[in-house]
């Protein structure tokens, strides 16, 4: 059994997360192409700075994987979406009453709304209704408080390893901002 360096845990953890909150299925594969491929482009820069082996079907110069993935973030607002995350796990998960959690993403708008339910039964009620009047870019995900216990379990380091993947990326695209090859 190979050993993750502390970047792959963080990769790895960033991943858990965005399929928790968007029900993204990365880990499966089964992801929007544009959030397959920041993730892609990121574990290859990662590999690249940990002169690891490359990813496979990741190729181009630094700067150009740098540069798609800014384009790609842009797109995704994953970096936003990751903080956002974090944000909700340290304010939602400590609430005793709070048993589950809705998010909603309005990609145009790029805001992400949480409500915090008492009851499964409400929060269900209120995500069929906002399913039914959701446009296509509108994304709503329910998400379970002990699925966040459950990520937190599983990744103890979990705010670390949110917080450290997020300054690797931002580090990656303050090359392409400062015009840094």
């Amino acid at each position: 059994m190979q050993l993750r360096t502390e970047l792959q845990h963080a990769w790895a953890t960033a991943v858990e997360t965005m399929d928790l909150f968007s029900g993204s299925r990365l880990k499966y594969d089964d992801a929007d192409d544009a959030l397959v491929k920041f993730f892609a482009i990121a574990s290859s820069l990662m590999a690249d700075h940990e002169n690891t082996a490359p990813i496979p079907g990741v190729d181009g110069s630094k700067y150009d994987m740098r540069c798609e993935l800014e384009s790609l973030n842009s797109q995704t607002r994953a970096l936003a979406r990751l903080n956002e995350y974090s944000q909700l796990v340290k304010s939602h998960s400590k609430d005793p009453n709070t048993k589950a959690v809705i998010l909603k993403l309005d990609m145009e708008t790029q805001n992400l709304e949480t409500t915090p339910y008492s009851s499964m039964r409400s929060a269900e009620k209120n995500l069929a209704e906002l399913e039914a009047d959701a446009s296509d870019s509108i994304d709503v995900v329910l998400v379970q408080v002990q699925k966040i216990h459950q990520l937190r379990r599983a990744y103890p380091n979990y705010f670390a390893d949110t917080e450290q993947f997020s300054k690797f990326i931002a580090s990656q695209l303050d090359f392409v901002n400062s015009g840094r090859r």
